[in-house]
């Protein structure tokens, strides 16, 4: 599904929750201050959908977002709920551990990785990927920034898909000349900016599916 049935499929639920208010068959205001944090399970869900597999990414919000939900609904023991926080801190490490998060150092820099999946939070991520079989994958820049080489992949089949998240953070991504890159996705006070050259002898398409809060993603050659 590209970005344009996305933002349509959202105002649709959007008008008919609005027009449910209307009839005062639902509380909206209600369902804002008790729920959203559903809205963090259901990205972590669609994160797993979408790559039809577990990854880090998916699993972090798909964590966090219970936990939140939960310390909501008043479900936590009393007990329980002073160590929500840390409980959150340590989910995020865990999600750091075991995603591909590439660090400044020269020996973890190159990589090849045919599916990527890179989190910056609350710090820097910059790597160089030489994958040969290229096929995509997350981005995720959480009050951090994030600089991706892939200039020296080769794209496996005649395109790839790659996700972005940045909130509060900046994404810096580099492809190669001969990538043609389609951007599309749900700007939210930030933005993208595509740079890439294009020419109609390009064969391979990077598509980036952007969702970006007070944040930004750059793609250039």
């Amino acid at each position: 599904m590209n970005g344009r049935k996305k933002m349509g499929l959202l105002l649709i639920v959007i008008g008919i929750f609005l027009i449910l208010s209307q009839l005062q068959i639902i509380d909206i205001n209600l369902l804002i201050r008790q729920y959203w944090p559903s809205l963090i399970i259901i990205y972590g869900i669609y994160k797993f959908i979408e790559y039809k597999s577990i990854n880090a990414t998916g699993m972090s919000f798909l964590v966090v977002g219970i936990i939140l939900q939960v310390w909501h609904l008043d479900l936590l023991p009393g007990q329980f709920k002073e160590y929500i926080w840390p409980t959150i801190l340590i989910v995020i490490g865990i999600s750091l551990i075991f995603s591909q998060n590439a660090s400044l150092t020269k020996k973890n820099k190159f990589r090849e990785d045919n599916f990527i999946d890179y989190v910056a939070i609350l710090s820097s991520l910059e790597t160089i990927n030489a994958a040969n079989k290229f096929k995509g994958g997350n981005i995720t820049c959480i009050l951090g920034s994030a600089d991706v080489d892939l200039t020296n992949c080769k794209i496996e089949g005649s395109y790839a898909e790659i996700t972005t998240t940045s909130i509060m953070g900046g994404i810096d991504l580099k492809v190669p000349k001969d990538w043609k890159v389609v951007v599309t996705g749900v700007p939210i006070l930030g933005g993208w900016d595509n740079k890439t050259f294009f020419s109609p002898e390009q064969e391979k398409t990077l598509y980036v599916r952007c969702f970006s809060i007070l944040g930004g993603v750059e793609i250039k050659n």
